[in-house]
């Protein structure tokens, strides 16, 4: 029997300026601090090709310039999962002490119960910061154990 595919990338076309100087670092900064995601240094082609290592290998953010930057409104946005409540609450406490020197440029929407059925909870808040999405972390809590939710059931 084959595995089952993982999405393994998202690819994000931003503007030029993005990718290079005090802006990259920025974002080197902010993603490594808040989610713990590392620079791909192999991969780095200044103002034109940025990559975040996510979490194992082959996951990955890739960023890359382009004439029309991706333009995303409301909703629009690509999550992670983590394992804990804890992990989800720690992220968005980290984001939080980073709006302080970051202003407007940070948007967070905070931890919410937002979906719930007789068996879980699906907590999750989102943050965005330089990129032209939002990103969603998400936890998923049974509701008899308070642990975590491997399987969603539907």
């Amino acid at each position: 029997m084959r595995g089952k595919p993982v999405i393994n990338h998202v690819a994000l076309t931003v503007d030029e300026g993005l990718l290079q100087g005090e802006k990259r670092e920025k974002l080197k900064e902010f993603y490594g601090q808040v989610f713990g995601w590392t620079e791909i240094k192999q991969m780095t082609k200044d103002g034109k090709l940025f990559v975040f290592s996510l979490y194992r290998s082959g996951q990955f953010l890739y960023l890359l310039s382009g004439p029309k930057p991706s333009v995303m409104a409301g909703p629009d946005h690509f999550g992670i999962e983590v394992q804990t409540r804890k992990e989800l609450d720690e992220m968005v406490a980290k984001a939080k002490e980073c709006k302080q020197h970051l202003g407007k440029e940070l948007q967070i929407i905070d931890t919410k119960c937002d979906t719930e059925t007789p068996d879980l909870r699906l907590w999750n808040a989102y943050v965005r910061y330089l990129l032209p999405c939002m990103l969603e972390v998400q936890f998923y809590e049974d509701k008899k154990t308070g642990q975590t939710r491997t399987t969603m059931g539907w």
